[in-house]
């Protein structure tokens, strides 16, 4: 009973003082006087720390509690009586507190207050936990609606995120598979929906619409849609809006009412469930590619100018298209880079870089992804002179691959497989 008795006390105060301990080392008050050059970093970039406490701090810390130190604290590389440089550890967040130690270990309990402590931002690929989502989440599809507001899709499921990707919320759960979405901002959003007619006798798809977030939906008629399904969405504003099917068939909308065909691919295969998969459009200029041919191996690009539309099989793949700035139109063909200043009349190869994504923010900056080999890793890389060099950013580990990508102006989520996620910040 004695035993019992000191026991209890004993864990009544091991959690005082941890909640103690707690307040003092993730609550410190930030000092002006501290300063940290460059002004931002990446992960494993070199920092100097530059204040009055630095002369009597042993440890950096980023973030950490009262108990456990050490996977995130900061390789010191030198101190002096001015400054401390250091490389930034794994962080998962785009702006951190980093807290200065009078201390070289962390102690259980930790009894000493920090020196100092300073916000820092952080830029280039960050690996980040998004909470509200289950582990077990593929994200088919993200959408960057602006550097604060995403959306993503997991088969019949439509999430949102008005932080950044750091916390998200279930918006709904639809009947049926979701091949695409296209939100404008946050209240309104265009849904593609599939379901299997072999089993309802339904036809395969719809397109739903919503101007409250999510809170209702209303049913839009696609005339000719009947057994294919939308594929790709974009709409210029609430009114304008382009639907590409899996049988290559482009409508448009002016009003967001009524849509016109003004163009379907003529060589169909009824045997090719889903021969087209995405457009790209720039002003009235469009890209839609795909696959095509009896056995489903023929390679095939949609071109439309001012309603204009003719199409081309190539022998290379087609994995990505995307137009950038002025006349500029990257793809990947073959898992190789190449340059289209006519917008796909003509290709020029940019480098043999092993390819598998890429998102370009100008003619010259990019990120994409690559694999060392065929069943290698994926690798996230970038380039600051238009695709001819790529710089490895991050390699993503065993079985851990990434699935789409979106960015706005100043940031992007990248989403993978089974809950993995990535934040791009722009620098």
């Amino acid at each position: 009973m004695i035993l019992t008795r000191y026991f209890w006390r004993l864990i009544v105060l091991i959690l005082v003082c941890g909640n103690s301990c707690k307040h003092r080392e993730t609550s410190p008050v930030e000092n002006k006087d501290l300063s940290i050059s460059p002004k931002t970093a990446r992960i494993g970039d070199t920092i100097v720390i530059n204040g009055p406490s630095t002369s009597k701090a042993l440890r950096l810390s980023v973030n950490q509690g009262p108990f456990i130190g050490g996977s995130n604290d900061f390789k010191i590389l030198l101190r002096n009586e001015a400054d401390i440089t250091a490389i930034l550890p794994e962080v998962h967040t785009e702006k951190v507190l980093i807290t200065l130690h009078a201390d070289e270990y962390p102690t259980f309990p930790n009894m000493l207050p920090p020196l100092d402590s300073i916000y820092y931002d952080i830029v280039g690929l960050i690996p980040i936990d998004p909470a509200g989502i289950g582990n077990g989440i593929d994200y088919n599809r993200v959408q960057s609606v602006n550097e604060k507001i995403y959306i993503s899709t997991d088969g019949s499921k439509v999430f949102k995120s008005v932080d950044g990707g750091y916390n998200w919320q279930e918006i709904k759960k639809h009947e049926g598979n979701i091949p695409n979405m296209f939100f404008l901002n946050e209240d309104q959003g265009w849904i593609s929906l599939f379901t299997d007619n072999l089993f309802n006798g339904a036809p395969g798809g719809e397109l739903i619409y919503t101007h409250d977030s999510g809170a209702s939906y209303t049913k839009l008629t696609v005339p000719g849609l009947d057994d294919q399904y939308i594929t790709d969405i974009f709409f210029l504003n609430e009114n304008e809006g382009y639907l590409l099917s899996n049988k290559g068939s482009i409508w448009r909308t002016k009003n967001n009412k009524n849509f016109d065909l003004i163009y379907a691919f003529p060589d169909r295969d009824l045997s090719n469930a889903k021969q087209f998969s995405r457009f790209f459009i720039s002003g009235k200029d469009l890209i839609a590619y795909g696959k095509s041919g009896l056995s489903g191996d023929q390679y095939v690009m949609i071109t439309g100018k001012n309603d204009i539309f003719t199409y081309k099989y190539y022998d290379e793949q087609i994995w990505k298209v995307q137009k950038t700035i002025g006349t500029s139109t990257f793809a990947i063909l073959n898992r190789r880079l190449y340059l289209s200043n006519d917008f796909g009349s003509s290709w020029t190869k940019v480098s043999d870089m092993d390819l598998l994504n890429i998102h370009f923010f100008d003619t010259k900056y990019g990120i994409g992804s690559t694999r060392e080999n065929v069943f290698g890793d994926e690798i996230i890389v970038e380039t600051r002179d238009g695709g001819v060099t790529w710089q490895k950013l991050r390699n993503l580990g065993d079985f851990v691959f990434s699935l789409d990508m979106d960015f706005s102006e100043k940031s992007g989520i990248i989403g993978g497989h089974r809950g993995h996620m990535w934040k791009y910040v722009l620098y």
